[in-house]
């Protein structure tokens, strides 16, 4: 049951808490009507503060260890050969970070660096 208020009442927060626990989805007329034959008067707009509070509380999210992420992201599947484009040279004629994880990603994805260079040499002939 509820705990008792200052006043030697019941909490009315802690009682529209424990209706919530056992019927999550009831409306606030019922709630009202429900509460009232106990001798607890609640206004409409007390009981969905509390709803909402409960709401708020039960939507926070997870948080992930640093090992499930490196663990997801291992099994990440080789992407697609339209996926697969490098950019151009920076304007300084050198090749960034970026582009060298492309031609990586190229050459996962072709079957290692000697079938890439395959590809390259047969795409100088044309």
């Amino acid at each position: 049951m509820a705990r008792q208020g200052r006043t030697g009442g019941v909490n009315k927060s802690e009682a529209i808490r424990q209706l919530l626990s056992d019927r999550p989805n009831i409306g606030a007329t019922e709630a009202m009507k429900l509460l009232g034959d106990k001798g607890i008067e609640v206004k409409p707009s007390l009981f969905y503060g509390i709803k909402a509070d409960i709401a708020a509380k039960g939507g926070k999210k997870k948080t992930v260890a640093r090992s499930e992420i490196a663990a997801s992201s291992a099994s990440k599947p080789v992407p697609s050969q339209a996926a697969v484009v490098a950019k151009a040279p920076e304007a300084n004629g050198q090749f960034g970070l970026a582009d060298i994880r492309a031609i990586v990603t190229a050459a996962r994805h072709a079957g290692g660096t000697d079938k890439l260079i395959e590809i390259i040499e047969s795409l100088r002939g044309l």
